[in-house]
């Protein structure tokens, strides 16, 4: 049967349906599937924020690093500058050097000495106030026309081992060539002069100890010619 409009009734009612789908009702929603990030995207996308992270700290840390640098170069600086100031003040307020030698308390005797010599008998002695090597030390009396002490008899050997040596001096005893031949440097036949080595002495300790010193005690002991001692020079009367 058909209506005014000229269509059956079967007709309107299978275009009923179609009628739900029209934009007229605001409140039919479409039935459809949702658009979510699936697993694998987000874990990547998490990695990616991850890593401009990691990015961005590491440029912050050698950002940190460099001014870091340029700060310590810097402080270096400063510190420098006044380690030289301290040093020019010390130079300044320097005290006036000590005499190169003394008589360490040794007692005036006969004969004609320089001034910072004694005499005893016919010889001359300074006892140095700086510390050197035995060649060195042997040098630096030569050149003031003398030579380290040489001990020839007791005597000799009292006055200067009665003063109070508060540490070790080197003597004119060396071992030069062979083990165990002592000789003097001036000359003089070590065989034919008394010996004042301390107890144990002369032990060459490691094959390596061939000068002559005093001990404190006045006692020779033999030392390696390297190390730095005191030392007395001897030389004869005017």
């Amino acid at each position: 049967m058909k209506n005014r409009t000229g269509l059956s009734e079967d007709s309107v009612m299978d275009s009923a349906p179609y009628n739900r789908f029209s934009g007229s009702d605001p409140d039919v929603s479409f039935p459809g599937p949702k658009f979510t990030l699936c697993p694998g995207r987000r874990v990547k996308l998490m990695i990616l924020l991850y890593s401009i992270v990691l990015f961005l700290l590491l440029v912050l840390l050698l950002v940190s690093a460099v001014k870091f640098s340029q700060l310590n170069q810097e402080m270096l600086g400063v510190k420098l500058f006044l380690i030289s100031i301290n040093a020019s003040l010390l130079h300044v307020e320097e005290a006036p050097p000590k005499a190169e030698h003394y008589t360490g308390g040794l007692t005036n005797g006969q004969g004609s000495c320089k001034d910072s010599w004694v005499s005893f008998r016919s010889s001359c002695y300074q006892i140095s106030s700086k510390k050197l090597s035995w060649e060195g030390a042997e040098k630096k009396c030569v050149e003031m026309g003398a030579h380290l002490i040489v001990i020839n008899d007791a005597e000799e050997q009292k006055f200067i081992s009665r003063n109070d040596l508060a540490e070790q001096l080197w003597i004119g005893l060396v071992e030069r060539e062979n083990e165990d031949k002592w000789s003097w440097v001036d000359g003089t036949d070590f065989t034919t002069t008394p010996k004042f080595w301390d107890s144990g002495q002369p032990d060459n300790w490691f094959q390596q100890e061939d000068c002559g010193q005093l001990h404190g005690s006045g006692l020779w002991n033999d030392a390696e010619c390297s190390l730095f001692y005191k030392y007395i020079c001897e030389m004869p009367a005017n």
